[in-house]
């Protein structure tokens, strides 16, 4: 996704760098009306005059390099976010992998070790907020290369409509056919009948297929409740739809920024409408969602994976970049930006994001007690409020260190920028930057790893030793396929 970074002094953007690839011109800067060339030396550039496998050979040498080698001028820690997003999900999956594989016939086993272990493998079985996370951060970069792109043209709509949807199509198509692929290859080149949660080769039919390749796998009522081939490209599908939306919600904030803010607030209203008629109407509030349960299949079908139940979350990462966009422009709310910042708030703000995180977003409702209506309640507004709170992380990550006192940090500012140079560690870089290929290919080497593995539902240090192994395999494979597939297509945009 791209990358954009404010100046500290200004409040203004500069954009040097998309999804790691180098502009191979030159990496422009605006300071105060003055603009600056920053050259970029372009490894495989001098490899131009010599042969046809040295030339091939640099251009492997440069995606290799630029998973491990960050440019400055990235947001630093939006690639601590990705990155620990993407492990969360693959914890996730590699728990359902464990049961579903030691288990078979036996698919309340699922939920039976998620009550059973109420420690710290009750936040790992509610990965599936990593997707929340992975729909906040696109929203937010998404709109930030939007508002440049679409800025330079104004009032065209087309011609920068066009340039975004086809740079976003590079991004995103060639890793995912590559995907589809391979996972229609390894589906039916391998039993998987010992795997009960997922029929691989139900997903990866010609209607799997086809529709994961045309974005509309969301759509697609599979074997799982979630169609299309691999298994997790409902999220690709969602995220290409969004950027139909969000393009047009770009284009009308250029224009006028008033009629913007309005008209996104009004695509995140009616998708919490829409996700709060679904649920009422096919009475989730009464019947459980949890993987395997009785609810499952339709509650993933109907409401988790379409994009217009999910648009909320979205939305909110158009609006927390617009916010740190504007505010600078607008002048600071002293008052607000203190109140934003102080301890107590990030203290709540910090005790909601972690509990959330505890609970998750789907509640076990067959219990004594139950309230449906509070229920209800918490199926609607669930993935909305986690969003908000990783917003609003998002948003004092990038406002800290632009406007607060050097000489006296406050508390809270202390404590974010903190925070921030965490998520900044270069150790986590090299994972957001191969994560979309690890997202999409984690099924395969998970599957193959584990198949062999039982679960123990009592030691969480074996959980986390077969989790780090599978883990390490992964990250080789979405190596491999970003220095091939990914980054060479990325520099075509």
């Amino acid at each position: 996704m791209s990358s954009e970074k404010l100046l500290p002094a200004q409040g203004s953007y500069y954009r040097t760098i998309s999804d790691g690839v180098v502009d191979k011109a030159a990496a422009r800067a605006t300071s105060n009306g003055v603009s600056i060339t920053i050259p970029i030396k372009d490894p495989a550039a001098d490899a131009g005059t010599q042969g046809c496998c040295a030339r091939v050979g640099a251009r492997l040498y440069t995606s290799a390099r630029s998973v491990f080698v960050r440019d400055k001028a990235r947001m630093e820690h939006m690639d601590g976010v990705r990155a620990l997003a993407m492990l969360w999900v693959v914890a996730f999956h590699v728990t359902i992998a464990l049961l579903g594989l030691a288990q078979p016939g036996d698919i309340d086993a699922f939920n039976r070790f998620k009550n059973k272990t109420m420690g710290p493998m009750r936040l790992v079985m509610n990965g599936e907020l990593g997707v929340s996370i992975f729909f906040v951060l696109s929203g937010y970069l998404i709109c930030v290369t939007a508002v440049s792109l679409f800025s330079k043209q104004q009032p065209a709509l087309i011609a920068p409509f066009r340039t975004f949807l086809w740079r976003r199509f590079l991004r995103i198509w060639p890793t995912l056919a590559v995907a589809v692929v391979a996972h229609s290859v390894w589906a039916y080149a391998i039993d998987h009948s010992d795997f009960v949660l997922v029929n691989f080769r139900d997903q990866c039919s010609v209607t799997g297929i086809i529709s994961s390749l045309l974005f509309f796998n969301n759509f697609f009522n599979g074997p799982a409740g979630i169609g299309g081939c691999p298994v997790v490209a409902w999220s690709t599908a969602v995220e290409m739809q969004f950027y139909l939306i969000s393009a047009l919600l770009v284009w009308v904030y250029v224009r006028n920024r008033v009629q913007g803010y309005a008209a996104i607030g009004a695509v995140a209203l009616v998708s919490l409408c829409i996700r709060a008629a679904l649920i009422y109407g096919y009475h989730f509030e009464t019947r459980s969602a949890y993987l395997g349960s009785e609810g499952d299949l339709d509650y993933h079908f109907i409401v988790y994976q379409r994009f217009y139940t999910r648009a909320n979350e979205y939305c909110i990462g158009l609006l927390v970049a617009l916010f740190v966009r504007d505010w600078p422009r607008n002048g600071i709310n002293e008052t607000v930006y203190r109140t934003l910042t102080s301890p107590a708030t990030m203290l709540f703000a910090a005790a909601a994001t972690c509990g959330l995180s505890y609970i998750g977003t789907l509640v076990e409702i067959d219990v004594p007690g139950s309230n449906s209506v509070m229920t209800g309640l918490f199926l609607v507004f669930s993935h909305f409020v986690f969003a908000a709170l990783v917003a609003y992380w998002l948003w004092v990550f990038a406002m800290v260190p632009t406007v607060s006192t050097i000489d006296a940090p406050s508390l809270g500012e202390r404590v974010a920028m903190r925070l921030r140079s965490v998520l900044s560690a270069r150790v986590l870089y090299p994972i957001s930057t191969v994560s979309y290929s690890a997202y999409l290919f984690q099924f395969i080497p998970l599957y193959e790893v584990l198949r062999t593995a039982t679960p123990v539902e009592d030691n969480f240090g074996y959980f986390v030793g077969v989790y780090l192994y599978a883990t390490a395999v992964l990250l080789v494979l979405a190596f491999i396929v970003y220095v091939l597939v990914e980054h060479p297509f990325m520099n075509l945009r």
